[in-house]
């Protein structure tokens, strides 16, 4: 197996068996997609719906390509910041806005009041378990303070773990459980910010964010949140009013069964070039795909 960055025309000299191309939705007869709920596809820094059974994309990395996941299930009640389903302001203040950010939230402004600890509370705490190891995903603005504080608390045993974002990521206290990978990644306009969280104990979780500010009126805006059991945070899982499961994206690529040359473009726009690959009824491409090609053993 070979890789290069230099797909060019030039280099597969003779036609292609097979193409799918992500963005122009070509592909071989018999492509199908099998997912018995609707997800969402992300384009130019918005959310889009995608609608049962059908192939979901996403840009974040620079071009379009395929975003498959498997299943999911968000364990907050109500994902969209909202002081009129399923969060409340605690210690701060709390004003809605009308931001359309990702295409469709209004976000919520979490301004302190003169405390660290001033946040926004989701109402309905989420079971975990001791050992468990869960990822919370909240997309969110940084506003006047600059900052943005997380904290994930165990309110019978009276312990936080807390997570500051302040030019950078800092683990403040793990007294609630263990904080592993922690991300922030830019996304039309706002962050994703993910958090990879073992609880020590077994109970409910209190989480809320707040601007992470002692001085009063600064603030932070919290578009939605998610809380998944997992190492790895997923694509965006609505909820209203109950936990709501995403199922697997479930591809047939319909590839031709053989050996073949392969040149792939990733989600980052990267080219790609495989030369003899074995390919059967259950393959699958090695990473998610802008575009890719199968030709003839030997052609590179």
């Amino acid at each position: 197996m070979k890789t290069s960055v230099k797909f060019q025309a030039t280099r597969a000299v003779a036609a292609p068996i097979a193409t799918w191309d992500i963005a122009r939705q070509v592909y071989p007869a018999g492509f199908g997609v099998q997912r018995n709920s609707a997800g969402i596809s992300i384009a130019g820094g918005a959310f889009i719906d995608a609608p049962a059974n059908t192939l979901r994309t996403s840009d974040t990395g620079g071009v379009p390509a395929a975003l498959i996941e498997g299943a999911s299930t968000n364990l907050l009640h109500f994902s969209a910041a909202d002081t009129a389903g399923g969060w409340t302001a605690s210690g701060g203040n709390a004003e809605m806005l009308s931001l359309a950010a990702l295409g469709r939230f209004g976000g919520c402004r979490i301004s302190s009041n003169g405390a660290t600890w001033h946040r926004l509370l989701h109402t309905n705490r989420p079971p975990v378990s001791a050992g468990q190891v869960y990822c919370l995903s909240a997309w969110l603005i940084l506003g006047t303070s600059g900052k943005a504080r997380c904290i994930l608390r165990d309110n019978a045993g009276g312990t936080e773990t807390r997570i500051l974002v302040d030019q950078g990521i800092v683990v403040e206290t793990t007294d609630a459980g263990t904080v592993g990978n922690v991300a922030i990644v830019p996304i039309g306009g706002a962050l994703r910010l993910t958090i990879q969280f073992t609880p020590n104990y077994t109970g409910d979780l209190n989480i809320g964010f707040g601007p992470g500010s002692a001085v009063a009126g600064e603030d932070v805006i919290l578009l939605a949140a998610q809380f998944e059991q997992g190492a790895a945070g997923t694509s965006y899982i609505g909820t209203s009013g109950a936990p709501a499961l995403r199922e697997a994206d479930a591809v047939n690529w319909a590839a031709p069964t053989g050996t073949f040359d392969i040149a792939a473009t990733d989600a980052g726009g990267a080219e790609h070039f495989f030369s003899r690959i074995s390919v059967g009824p259950d393959w699958v491409p090695p990473f998610a795909i802008s575009r890719m090609s199968l030709f003839a053993a030997g052609t590179f």
